[in-house]
C-alpha cells in the first residue's frame, strides 16, 4: 500500500456524502495549457485528459489533441466545455511521456491553467536495482534490454543537453503498485543539470495532492545522499526512505542543497523518511533535507520543499545553515525527532501554510523532550559569527511539540506571522512553551510577532527571558493581532498567558486578544472589562487590547484571502482576515486538535469563530475548523463539497449580545 501525505488525525473526521451530481454549469470548464519547449524546435506534443473524480454532470469527460507548440514558453493549447472536477493530465513529446492532477472549476472568469515542460534530454530508468556491472549500466537502454538504472540516469544530469527529464517506465513501475528502487551504493545520488527533473508520477497522476499514495519508492542507504547543485531541478512524486536506524547511527541527510549555484530547485509532492521510527534519542545533524553553504543566495533564489510529507527524521526535518535559503511549504512535518524546521548557524528559513506536529516523536512515542516544531538559533561561530539566523513564518499548524512551538535563540531574528502554537508539553520540567525568544549567551535573539495564537501550552503561552527583545504589537495600525489563551496546562511549571523574565522593560503587545479581556454585555463599550494581570507576567505594555467579541462596527470581520483557491476532500485551507473570534473556541482544558473542531461551529449559537459553505443558495454548511486566530482560520475541505464551480464561504462569530458578525468570499476559484 502507499504511505499518504494526510495525517491521520485529520482523516477521522467524517461528513455526509451527496447522493447525486448537481448539472455542470453551462459552458463547462476552460482549461489553457503552457508549454515551456527547451527541446529549441517546434514540436508536436499530444495533450490528454480525463475526469478522474466529477463534481458535476455533463460537460466532457476527456479530451485527446495534438499540437504543435513553438519554441519558449507559450500557451499551447485551450480547451472548453469540460467537465468539472479532479482531472488527470499527460503529456507526450517524443519519448517524454508525463502526467499529473489538477482541480478543473467551471465559470470562474480566470480559466484553469495547467503547465508543462517539453525537455531536450530523456531519460528512462527500466531497473530496479543499483547494479555497476552484468550488465554495464547504460541510459538509454539499448532496444530489448533493460538496463538503465536510477543512478546512471543521474549521474549524466550535469553533462546531458539541458534540461533532462528521468522517468519511470510503467511496465517495470506499474501504477497502482508499490515498487522499489533498491540502492546498494554508498555513493550521492546528483541532481546536478540545470533544469534536470526526476519524475516518480505515475500514469495514475499520482502523487499530486495531500493524501495520494506513494508507489515509486526509493530506498537510500547511509552515506547517500540526493545533492542538488545546479539551479531550477526538480524532485517530484518519489517516495524516498532510509533503512530503519537504531541510536547512534550516522547515515548523513537524506537531501542536500548544496553552495551557492543551487538555487531555485524544487522538491515537491514527494515523501522523505529518515528511518527514524523507532529511535528513542535523536542523532544530531542527522536531517532529512538540509540546506549547506549559501545555497539559495538569497531569499529570491531560495530552494523549496512544497507539499512533501517529512517524518522520522533522525535530527530536524529541515535544517538551513551557513548562509542557506530554505522554503518549506503546504507540507506535512511530524515524527521527527530532534524537531520540524531549523534555521541555524546563519542560515534562513521562511515556513509557509505548514502542519508540524509530533516533534520529538518517534512513531507512537514521545522520546525528545527538548524537539521544537519551528526554531531558529546561533550563528557560525568561525566563518559567520555576526550574521544571525533567520525565520520568517506565515500560517503554519504548530502542535504537539516536545519543547517549544516555535523557538527563537541566541544570534537569530525571527518574523512570526498568523501561526497556531498548540499543547507543547512534555512529562519534564523543561520548554512547553508556545513562543520563545531567549537567549543562554551573551548573543540575544529578536522576534517580531503578528495575528498568531499560543495556546493548551505546558507552560506559557509566550515567554521572552535573558537580554532578548520581542514585538507583539504597536500602536494602530501595527497591532499585534495575536492572541494568548488557555496555557499554563501544568499548574506546578508556573507559567502564565505571556511571560516576560527578560530585561526588556514594557514589552510592545498592543492590540492582542486575551483569555480573561473581555467585551461585557452589561457594559459593551469596554473593550476590556476582566482581569488581565490573571494573563501576564512581567512588564509588558498590552493596552487597547481587542475586543473579540466587539460589534461589526468595533470589531468588523473580514476576509481577505483563502489559500489554497480551489481543493479536494482533506485538503487545508487558510481564510485570512481580519476580526476572528481567537478565544472563545478555546475552552478549558482541551486539545489542540477535536477540542477546536468542535468548539468553533455554527448552530442555534454560534460557538467560537464558525466556517460555512454555501451549498445552494441560502442553504449553508458548517467546515470543520482545525485553527484560530485573530487573523486567519484553517479548515478541513469534506468529501461533500465538490468545486464544481466557484462557492460562497461565510465566517461567523457573535458578538457581545450573541449577534452574528460575519463576512463572505468565494473557494473554488482560479485566483
Amino acid at each position: 500500500m502507499g504511505s499518504t501525505l494526510l495525517s491521520g488525525v485529520l482523516v477521522v473526521l467524517s461528513f455526509s456524502v451527496a447522493t447525486a451530481l448537481p448539472v455542470c454549469p453551462s459552458g463547462g470548464a476552460t482549461l489553457t495549457i503552457n508549454v515551456d519547449n527547451q527541446t529549441g524546435a517546434p514540436q508536436a506534443i499530444r495533450f490528454r485528459g480525463s475526469v478522474l473524480t466529477a463534481s458535476c454532470s455533463g460537460g466532457k469527460a476527456s479530451f485527446d489533441q495534438t499540437v504543435t507548440c513553438g519554441a519558449g514558453a507559450n500557451d499551447c493549447i485551450t480547451v472548453t466545455g469540460l467537465r468539472s472536477g479532479i482531472w488527470k493530465h499527460r503529456i507526450s513529446v517524443g519519448s517524454q511521456d508525463q502526467y499529473q492532477k489538477s482541480i478543473l472549476v467551471a465559470t470562474d472568469p480566470t480559466p484553469n491553467t495547467l503547465s508543462w515542460v517539453a525537455f531536450r534530454t530523456v531519460l528512462t530508468i527500466d531497473r530496479t536495482d543499483d547494479v555497476s556491472s552484468n550488465p554495464t549500466p547504460q541510459c538509454p537502454s539499448p532496444p530489448g534490454l533493460h538496463t538503465c538504472t536510477l543512478r546512471e540516469a543521474m549521474s549524466v544530469g550535469d553533462t546531458a543537453p539541458a534540461p533532462l527529464l528521468v522517468q519511470f517506465d510503467p511496465t517495470v513501475f506499474p501504477p497502482g503498485k508499490s515498487t522499489v528502487v533498491q540502492l546498494t551504493q554508498s555513493l550521492d545520488l546528483p541532481i546536478a543539470g540545470y533544469g534536470m527533473m526526476v519524475d516518480g508520477t505515475d500514469p495514475a497522476g499520482n502523487p499530486t495532492f495531500r493524501g495520494d499514495p506513494f508507489y515509486r519508492v526509493v530506498r537510500l542507504p547511509s552515506g547517500s545522499a540526493v545533492i542538488f547543485s545546479n539551479q531550477l531541478a526538480r524532485l517530484a512524486g518519489l517516495f524516498v526512505q532510509r533503512p530503519t536506524l537504531a541510536n547512534g547511527d550516522t547515515p548523513g541527510d537524506v537531501v542536500i542543497f548544496s553552495g551557492g549555484a543551487a538555487q531555485q530547485n524544487l522538491v515537491v509532492n514527494c515523501k522523505v523518511d529518515g528511518g527514524g521510527g523507532q529511535l528513542t534519542d535523536k542523532s544530531v545533524g542527522q536531517d532529512c533535507i538540509q540546506g549547506i553553504a549559501g545555497a539559495g543566495g538569497s531569499w529570491a533564489g531560495a530552494n523549496v520543499v512544497r507539499n512533501t510529507e517529512l517524518t522520522g527524521c533522525a535530527d530536524k526535518a529541515v535544517k538551513s545553515t551557513m548562509l542557506a535559503y530554505v522554503q518549506v511549504q503546504d507540507s506535512w512535518i511530524h515524527n521527527n525527532i530532534g524537531g520540524g524546521l531549523q534555521a541555524t548557524l546563519s542560515g534562513n528559513v521562511e515556513a509557509d501554510h505548514n502542519l508540524i506536529e509530533r516533534s520529538g516523536y518517534n512513531v507512537t512515542t514521545q522520546v525528545f523532550y527538548d524537539a521544537n516544531g519551528l526554531s531558529a538559533n546561533g550563528a557560525d561561530g568561525t566563518d559567520t559569527p555576526d550574521i544571525a539566523s533567520v525565520l520568517n513564518t506565515n500560517g503554519n499548524i504548530i502542535r504537539y511539540s516536545s519543547s517549544r512551538g516555535i523557538s527563537v535563540q541566541e544570534l537569530s531574528a525571527a518574523t512570526i506571522t498568523n501561526d497556531f502554537s498548540c499543547g507543547a508539553t512534555n512529562p519534564g520540567l523543561g520548554g512547553q512553551n508556545g513562543i520563545a525568544i531567549f537567549n543562554t549567551t551573551a548573543s540575544t535573539a529578536s522576534a517580531t510577532v503578528r495575528g498568531t495564537i499560543a495556546v493548551y501550552n505546558g507552560r506559557n503561552g509566550a515567554t521572552v527571558d535573558g537580554e532578548s527583545t520581542a514585538d507583539f504589537g504597536q500602536a494602530a495600525p501595527d497591532t499585534g493581532n495575536n492572541a494568548f489563551t488557555q496555557n499554563a496546562t501544568k499548574g506546578a511549571l508556573g507559567g502564565h498567558n505571556f511571560d516576560n523574565s527578560s530585561t526588556q522593560l514594557n514589552i510592545p503587545a498592543l492590540g492582542n486578544q486575551w483569555q480573561h479581556c473581555y467585551a461585557n454585555p452589561a457594559q459593551p463599550g469596554a473593550t476590556c472589562d476582566g482581569n488581565l494581570s490573571l494573563d501576564i507576567s512581567g512588564s509588558v505594555n498590552s493596552s487597547t487590547p481587542q475586543p473579540y467579541r466587539g460589534s461589526g462596527t468595533t470589531l468588523p470581520v473580514v476576509i481577505q484571502s483563502v489559500w489554497p483557491t480551489k481543493g479536494k476532500a482533506g485538503d487545508l485551507v487558510h481564510i485570512a482576515g481580519s476580526g476572528f473570534d481567537a478565544i472563545d473556541g478555546y475552552p478549558a482544558r482541551g486539545n489542540c486538535t477535536s477540542t477546536i473542531s468542535q468548539h468553533n461551529t455554527c448552530g442555534s449559537q454560534i460557538l467560537g469563530t464558525c466556517v460555512q459553505y454555501e451549498v445552494s443558495p441560502g442553504n449553508w454548511s458548517n467546515l470543520a475548523v482545525q485553527a484560530v486566530t485573530p487573523t486567519e482560520i484553517v479548515v478541513l475541505i469534506p468529501s461533500a463539497l465538490k468545486c464544481a464551480q466557484p462557492v460562497r464561504i461565510r465566517v461567523q462569530r457573535a458578538d457581545y449580545t450573541g449577534a452574528s458578525v460575519s463576512a463572505t468570499g468565494l473557494f473554488c476559484t482560479n485566483s
